[in-house]
């Protein structure tokens, strides 16, 4: 099946293989990227309007840095200094390095942990701030899919897996992944676990290492991967745009835990958009870049926690991409952008202050 969700996984780095000419793609491949999919008729949308600018900053380094990569996750561990960026790939190999960034001595440092999770791209990261750990789950390894779940903690620098041999959600990758601290719950939602794409909705509770689902039974987005998810902490909302399902979507969402439940959301809405990147503070999530029919993004969108509005920024720096890394910093107040896809792997390195 060519247009099936396990080869749409691959679509991008697919995409970056023939751009970049360093590996043969699948002749399967390379007949869907030479053959345009038919356009869709344009979907009425609202005047948007564009408000501010982001100013992207190169952040300043020193000594080694991360090789480009596409894929990888970002996390802020509430402590000083504490920028962790774990795993993404290359163009044909996928990672497990785990590196932190030290914002008061503006150096890179490669961390090493054993034992470690297996190299991945594409998998879904939260951050716990009662137990200050980074987690992440699934992705794409070499082997296929991924399904298991793991924790970092930064101060004692050790990976533990957690949540082995228990019944929960199944291999995918391109998930959305958040921390809700009023119910201590890590949630996680959608992805491709390699035949299908999946729009179910699970949490996972610490104390007893165990998974619930939170799927309503009724109303429910489509099934997609790769779709921006921002996660506003204080309304315990998670809100989702785009992505790719059985088509390109170009739809806005809402999960809302009290009561739960989910409910679509109304024009204006960003672009249609893959492998856009998402990340929010305490009042606002930015959604950055992707892949739309019409080529690479560079374009930033707000949406504004407390009213739910959306507006478009004015956006100066980095050149359209797809698949980069972000993360936001309460220590320094700034936005963080590492990376992701572009006519090849990106290794640049970015900051804004709002």
């Amino acid at each position: 099946m060519p247009n099936g969700p396990h080869k749409r996984a691959s679509r991008l780095a697919a995409l970056l293989i023939v751009l970049a000419g360093s590996c043969a793609p699948q002749p399967e491949a390379v007949s869907r990227l030479a053959t345009p999919t038919p356009a869709l008729p344009p979907t009425p949308r609202a005047p948007v309007p564009t408000v501010g600018q982001v100013r992207w900053e190169l952040v300043p380094t020193s000594g080694p840095t991360p090789s480009p990569r596409i894929g990888a996750t970002f996390a802020f561990l509430y402590a000083r200094g504490q920028l962790l960026l774990f795993g993404g790939r290359t163009i044909d190999q996928p990672l497990a390095e785990l590196w932190r960034y030290d914002t008061e001595r503006e150096r890179w440092s490669l961390l090493t942990a054993a034992p470690s999770p297996p190299a991945r791209w594409g998998h879904a990261v939260a951050v716990d701030s009662r137990r200050r750990v980074m987690v992440i789950f699934g992705g794409q390894g070499s082997d296929g899919t991924l399904n298991d779940l793991w924790a970092f903690d930064p101060l004692r620098l050790r990976w533990q897996q957690l949540a082995r041999d228990r019944a929960g959600p199944g291999p995918r990758t391109g998930a959305c992944a958040a921390y809700d601290e009023a119910g201590d719950t890590v949630l996680l939602a959608f992805g491709n676990s390699g035949s299908s794409l999946r729009n179910d909705l699970w949490a996972y509770h610490p104390d007893s290492e165990s998974w619930e689902e939170l799927s309503p039974p009724l109303l429910r987005p489509p099934a997609r991967q790769d779709a921006a998810c921002l996660w506003d902490a204080s309304g315990r909302r998670l809100y989702v745009f785009g992505g790719r399902g059985e088509e390109d979507l170009a739809d806005g969402w809402v999960f809302s835990l009290a009561p739960p439940g989910w409910t679509p959301l109304p024009s204006p809405l960003p672009p249609l958009a893959l492998a856009a990147t998402a990340v929010s503070d305490d009042g606002r999530g930015l959604i950055i870049g992707g892949q739309s029919a019409g080529g690479l993004l560079a374009e930033v969108w707000q949406l504004t926690f407390a009213d739910g509005t959306l507006a478009r920024l004015r956006a100066t720096g980095p050149a359209p991409r797809a698949g980069a890394a972000a993360v936001y910093s309460s220590d320094t107040r700034r936005f963080y952008l590492f990376g992701g896809a572009g006519p090849s792997p990106l290794g640049d390195f970015w900051s804004w202050a709002p």
